[in-house]
């Protein structure tokens, strides 16, 4: 028994963090129905049979044709599907189906994003070097992002998951992933393979995701000053690698563009109307989280503070830009950057 406490002791860290997120997963399964997530059904709601449609139809033409890009007849008179949406999400839910039914292929494929969110944001903040609790703090935050209210169809939540919006569910975690990876190469003045292929994998999975991670990033070499010319040659190679590695997609995407439709007018509301309730108790927090950042010259934290800067400016200003930069689709980034600042000023 006592070398039994002498190893809770020595390993007290790592069963915090598996016993916080084993937690999180817990509870966001017990919430999405558990039972159901193991049912050959098809799932529905909002848009997700129109997202059941698209996986079915990459899971015919990958496993027995090849091809990602394809032409689906199945609406209207057929269009090219994947040629304007992103299609790495829908890619993994047809490699799944090779072990599982469609149907919870599916199921799963849906919900990774929500059930990868603690994880990753753990993982940001380790990858970031961010001190302890703050990584723990950081899982705990993303709950409070997948199950904020305010919204159910703007991106990042639970609400607007089950809606449909599944590409944008899965590419949020892999974003966070990333803009630590980024700040871990350029902390270490080293290029690392699996930040491009998390940048890749961003690429391929939202745009909005990816454009709010590579403004992210780009502050990044001003924050290593005076290293800011090594930075920024490190990070713009990493970049650079993984437009490379898209491009089969990326390419024709740019110069078939006017072939698709605009996402629409921004909405009629404002930032401060939309935040939850309990968002003016985190403002203490979050201050301190800026403040003691400058003051302890934590520069990963200042990443989280340009994130929902950009995010707020492209939110206030963007659709002036393009009809693209709907105000709404920002809203998630201001949010959890909100969100990441009260955990590591808490």
């Amino acid at each position: 028994m006592k070398r039994f406490f002498q190893w809770m002791i020595r390993h007290r860290s790592a069963l915090c963090t598996a016993l916080i997120l084993g937690v999180s997963t817990a509870f966001l399964l017990e919430h999405l129905a558990f039972p159901f997530l193991l049912r050959d059904t098809t799932a529905v709601g909002g848009d997700t049979p129109a997202h059941n449609y698209l996986a079915s139809h990459l899971e015919t033409q990958l496993l027995h044709q090849g091809r990602i890009v394809s032409w689906a007849p199945g609406w209207w008179c057929g269009f090219p599907v994947f040629q304007f949406y992103f299609p790495l999400p829908y890619l993994l839910m047809a490699l799944m189906d090779i072990l599982l039914p469609f149907n919870l292929a599916f199921k799963w494929g849906s919900i990774l994003g929500i059930l990868l969110m603690p994880l990753c944001a753990w993982g940001a903040g380790r990858l970031m070097r961010l001190s302890s609790p703050t990584p723990w703090l950081l899982a705990l935050a993303s709950l409070l992002a997948l199950f904020v209210k305010t919204h159910t169809m703007w991106g990042a939540n639970i609400y607007s998951t089950l809606a449909g919006m599944i590409a944008n569910s899965i590419s949020f975690p892999l974003m966070l992933l990333f803009l630590a990876a980024a700040w871990r190469d350029a902390d270490d003045e080293r290029f690392r393979i699996r930040t491009v292929i998390l940048f890749a994998a961003v690429l391929g999975t939202h745009f909005f995701t990816a454009l709010l991670a590579g403004l992210t990033v780009a502050i990044y070499p001003l924050l290593r000053w005076p290293r800011v010319r090594r930075t920024a040659l490190i990070l713009a190679g990493e970049g650079a690698l993984a437009v490379a590695l898209m491009a089969w997609w990326l390419i024709p995407l740019v110069l078939k563009n006017q072939f698709s439709v605009d996402f629409g007018d921004n909405w009629r509301n404002s930032l401060g109307s939309t935040m939850p309730e309990y968002a003016p108790y985190l403002l203490p927090a979050a201050g301190a989280g800026i403040a003691l950042a400058v003051m302890r010259n934590c520069r990963p934290v200042l990443a989280f503070a340009w994130l929902g800067l950009a995010g707020t400016l492209l939110y206030m200003f963007g659709n002036r830009l393009t009809p693209v930069f709907v105000n709404v689709r920002f809203w998630p980034f201001i949010f959890f950057s909100f969100l990441a600042l009260a955990a590591c000023g808490a």
